[in-house]
Parts: C-alpha cells; sequence; structure tokens
C-alpha cells in the first residue's frame, strides 16, 4: 500500500481508542492520555520537539464514516498525532498546563519546524480493510523506550479482546459501570483508572468475595451492581482500594489476615471439600467437658480473674489470648496490625509512636476493670 502524506489537522484521534474509555473530544482524549502514561507522554512529547516527527513511523489511518461523512481516524499512533496537534495548536490545550521545560520548547519552535511537521506520513485502509487494521494494532506494541510506543496496559488488552474477538470480560464490564456510576472516587481517579487499574486483581478479589457481598455468583454481582445490589459502598470501597494500591495481591492471599474483615464482610463459607476433609480428619474427644460448679464458686472465667491469662481452653486444645494489660501480648498484636486504605497516615503515624512507647517507662494509666 502506497504511503500518504497526510496534514494533521486533516486526522481524527481515535476517541474509542483501547487505552480509556471512549471520550467525548480530542481535548478529553489528550487529557486521558496524561493520567494515564504522563511519563510516557512527555518523554515523546520532548522527542517530537527535539527532532520532529520521524518519517519512517507511519501512523495507521482507516477512512470511516462518522456523521454521514468520511473520516480519516488515527487507529495506530493516537499520541503522536495528539501531541503534534497540541504542538501545532489544533487541539486548544493550555500550554501553561503542560511542564515548563514542554512549554518553553513550544514556544521557541520555529516556522520551518511547524511546516516540515504539519504533514505526517500515512497508511490508509478504508472500513472494508478493518480486519487487517486490527492485527495491525494488536501486534504493534511492545518497546520500552519512552519515546516510543506504549505497551499496552492490561485494561487496553481486554478492551481488545472483549469488543474485536467478542470474548467476555466481566471484570472489566464492572469497571466500567464502577468508573460511570461509583460514587467514591473523582474524576482525576476516573480518568487514570480507565487506562491503568490492577484488573487482574479485581478479577481475583471477585472470585473471592461475591457470595459474602450477598450474590450467588460472580455474574450476579456485576449484573446487580449498583443499583441492586444491597452491598454496594462495601464493593466500591473494594475497588476503590484496588485502584489505589491499598489492596493487593498479597493482602489477599495472606492466609492469616483475612481481609474482608476490613470491609466488614461476613465470613467466608468453607469450601465444600475443605469440610469434607476436616470432619474426616476429626477425632472424637475421649474427655469429658468439663461443667461449671454451682457451690457457691464465682462464675467468672479464669481469664477475667488473671488478666494477664494468655491462654484459654477449647475442648483438647489451647489457644493464645491477648490480654490489653500484658506488655508481651500487645506487642505481638500490634505487629500483626495492618494498616491499609486511603487517608492511613495519621492512623500510622499514631501506630508508629504506639510501637516506639515503652511501657515500663511510661506512667500507667489506670483502666476500667473488664466488663463483666
Amino acid at each position: 500500500m502506497a504511503i500518504q502524506e497526510l496534514l494533521v489537522s486533516d486526522l481524527s484521534l481515535d476517541l474509542g481508542n483501547y487505552r480509556t474509555v471512549r471520550q467525548k473530544s480530542e481535548l478529553s482524549a489528550f487529557n486521558s492520555m496524561i493520567s494515564i502514561s504522563p511519563d510516557w507522554l512527555w518523554g515523546l512529547m520532548n522527542s517530537l520537539l527535539d527532532d520532529g516527527y520521524i518519517r519512517t513511523e507511519n501512523i495507521i489511518v482507516m477512512k470511516t464514516i462518522i456523521k454521514s461523512k468520511e473520516t480519516l481516524v488515527v487507529k495506530e499512533g493516537n499520541r503522536r498525532i495528539a501531541i503534534m496537534k497540541v504542538i501545532l495548536g489544533k487541539i486548544k490545550f493550555k500550554h501553561d498546563e503542560l511542564p515548563a521545560e514542554i512549554q518553553s520548547k513550544i514556544e521557541q519552535l520555529s516556522e520551518a519546524w511547524k511546516t516540515e511537521n504539519r504533514s505526517v506520513p500515512c497508511d490508509v485502509y478504508t472500513q472494508e480493510q478493518a480486519s487487517i487494521v486490527n492485527k495491525i494494532v494488536a501486534r504493534t506494541h511492545g518497546k520500552g523506550d519512552k519515546a516510543g510506543r506504549d505497551k499496552w496496559k492490561a485494561i487496553a488488552t481486554a478492551r481488545h479482546n472483549r469488543e474485536i474477538n467478542q470474548k467476555p470480560e466481566p471484570s472489566l464490564d464492572l469497571l466500567d459501570k464502577y468508573l460511570r456510576d461509583g460514587q467514591n472516587l473523582n474524576k482525576t481517579q476516573k480518568d487514570r483508572w480507565a487506562g491503568d487499574y490492577p484488573l487482574t486483581v479485581l478479577t481475583e478479589a471477585l472470585d473471592r468475595i461475591y457470595s459474602r457481598l450477598g450474590a450467588t455468583s460472580k455474574a450476579e454481582l456485576i449484573k446487580n451492581y449498583p443499583a441492586k445490589l444491597a452491598s454496594r459502598s462495601k464493593l466500591e470501597l473494594i475497588m476503590f482500594d484496588i485502584g489505589a494500591n491499598a489492596l493487593t495481591f498479597p493482602m489477599m492471599r495472606n492466609s492469616k489476615i483475612d481481609f474482608g474483615k476490613k470491609y466488614h464482610l461476613p465470613d467466608a463459607a468453607s469450601p465444600p471439600h475443605s469440610k469434607a476433609k476436616a470432619d474426616n480428619n476429626q477425632k472424637p474427644s475421649t474427655s469429658s467437658s468439663t461443667q461449671p460448679s454451682d457451690s457457691g464458686s464465682s462464675s467468672s472465667s479464669p481469664a477475667e480473674d488473671n488478666p494477664s491469662s494468655t491462654t484459654t481452653t477449647k475442648g483438647n486444645s489451647s489457644t493464645p489470648a491477648t490480654s490489653i494489660r500484658d506488655p508481651k501480648s500487645v506487642y505481638s498484636a500490634l505487629k500483626n496490625f495492618a494498616i491499609n486504605g486511603a487517608g492511613r497516615e495519621k492512623v500510622k503515624a499514631l501506630y508508629d509512636e504506639i510501637v516506639l512507647l515503652k511501657i515500663t517507662k511510661t506512667p500507667r494509666i489506670c483502666l476500667p476493670p473488664p466488663a463483666r
């Protein structure tokens, strides 16, 4: 196919680019690119300003009918064309919102630079050749250079799989709903998470929590969200923490800590095979249980009579108990205390002070007796 030199001003950005949700305008598309990968974008913009457009890198364009008009839509090279449009003033972006270094370079551009870079080499395809274009787009992303092509993130890959390969992407469906209807995130977070969100973490989280959120399946949970899901606020808090990297794979997979407790989820039901295994391994007790005496003895438990007691008896096993009056028990409990979630800085500061506090060198505080 012959390469055509086309004016940057005649090209239209793909507002349905897989990197993010559909955008309303080219300006909003450029802003979403900044939110998703600022380092990559500014690195590429600096490169173009320093060296001009590299003529060996063709833009993939497809002729598309939009509102009864043939439009040259960029299918590969949207970041480059968006940047060129901003530099040439075709996208009205406030230059004082750009990094100072980039703003200065734009202001100092010569007319010769603008004339030389007002057009770019393009491979132009028709609507009938859409399948060829899709293959090219899917195989293009891979360079690691910040001034090169930005490799697709998990969300872009999932969108491409859902829309082109017609494969189900339930976690992406839920995320799209959350970005549209979520009540606990702002516009900046929506823009960023639309293109960069730990989708695989969300997928695993849904497998672990759907029943604890009152759904019989993951599909039912996604279908009922948001209006018909009673536990909507809990789900949205979990999704927020995943986006903010406050809930990660290690936290979910920690066998010693139930991450669902943080979100006030009911206890998880034991898997059927685990319960059967436990029943098979359980041995009948040969000792009789100890009954409380009625002969005038106190009804209080040993732990209440001796606050520093560190064990309680249940059947034949002894399990550690934590006393709020025993320094060693308190220090042990603090070691397992995890502080997660947004806005945790003040709690973390208090936690650090508590850990450093030496009880033996601190005036004792009179605590009320345990409730009976």
